[in-house]
């Protein structure tokens, strides 16, 4: 248990979806400048997400201040992130996404094998579903 190398985790989780979110937010033009496809378009459902994505972020940022006593949160972002890489490897194998895209979501796979370490880890791993 090292609770400052766990706390850079979980902070650089949140930063790391901060970004993602500037990334896909379709009014700073970011996504269509690295050449994302398909393209965040506006609109109510491309702001869930991204509100969505920073709400995340927000929950591991909150997880860094005391990471053993927020496993709860840790599980939610694990499923999280698992539902993210799902999609959108799926969209890429289909042919829907490109692999700009699918480069991206590779982030949320690491942090997802990151996550599922640190659960398994943790010494209140029995609590674990």
């Amino acid at each position: 248990m090292n609770i400052q190398r766990d706390q850079r985790l979980f902070r650089s989780a949140a930063v790391f979806n901060w970004l993602a979110a500037a990334v896909l937010f379709a009014p700073f033009g970011i996504a269509a400048q690295l050449g994302i496809r398909p393209l965040p378009e506006g609109g109510p459902f491309e702001t869930v997400m991204v509100a969505a994505i920073i709400v995340f972020g927000f929950g591991y940022w909150w997880v860094a201040l005391e990471p053993y006593k927020n496993l709860p949160i840790v599980k939610l972002g694990l499923l999280g992130k698992l539902a993210v890489v799902a999609s959108i490897y799926v969209y890429a194998w289909l042919g829907i996404a490109n692999l700009t895209l699918a480069a991206l979501a590779s982030g949320d796979l690491i942090y997802s094998i990151l996550f599922g370490v640190f659960l398994f880890k943790n010494p209140t791993r029995k609590d674990l579903i």
